[in-house]
């Protein structure tokens, strides 16, 4: 058979088999600087579908983020079958500014910007490369979140359905009760 092509991602390419730590680059804007987004490419040995893993998209959301780094030691990519995208922390500007819900310079909650805009503030402009160059490409996107600093959140799934992806929520559904989640959310979309 063809040999399995490379993963093209931000500016750089990941051959079969291996990891990549790579930082996908968000420019400076008008009002804000530039930042990045690290993410991680597990790109397997066999073809498959590309999974998409985000976590830190709320910087004081610690229990993802350390969810992602655990993650790094557990995937072999000499044995995976498909492609893995894990973004470690989508939001490096509010984790280490610890501002919890927003971002630090345009006040905005990413997770309400996706999916963002190329010339926008920081915050829609950090849901612009992680939906261009993350989102968009994988078949499957699954987003960590837990509670912002002191919160506490009952385990939940939140997929989202209404008239543009109702073919998926089937599928969104499935899967979160495979994985053990009770309490199944539907979220529509206009």
């Amino acid at each position: 058979g063809q040999p399995r092509p490379p993963f093209a991602i931000g500016g750089h390419t990941v051959v079969p088999g291996t990891r990549a730590d790579l930082d996908l680059a968000v420019p400076a804007g008008r009002s804000d600087g530039a930042t990045r987004v690290p993410v991680t490419v597990f790109h397997g040995a066999r073809p498959g579908p590309v999974l998409a893993l985000t976590a830190g998209v709320h910087g004081f959301e610690f229990v993802p983020i350390l969810a992602a780094q655990r993650l790094l030691a557990r995937i072999d990519p000499a044995t995976l079958s498909g492609t893995v995208l894990l973004v470690r922390i989508a939001h490096v500007e509010a984790f280490e500014q610890r501002v919890p819900y927003v971002n630090p310079f345009d006040r905005k909650n990413l997770n309400r910007v996706f999916p963002g805009q190329a010339d926008g503030t920081q915050a829609e402009r950090i849901a612009w490369a992680i939906t261009t160059e993350v989102i968009r490409r994988s078949d499957l996107h699954v987003e960590l979140h837990g509670g912002d600093g002191a919160e506490w959140m009952e385990a939940f799934a939140g997929p989202y359905g209404g008239p543009l992806a109702e073919a998926q929520y089937a599928q969104s559904r499935a899967m979160a009760l495979a994985f053990g989640i009770r309490n199944v959310i539907k979220y529509e979309m206009k």
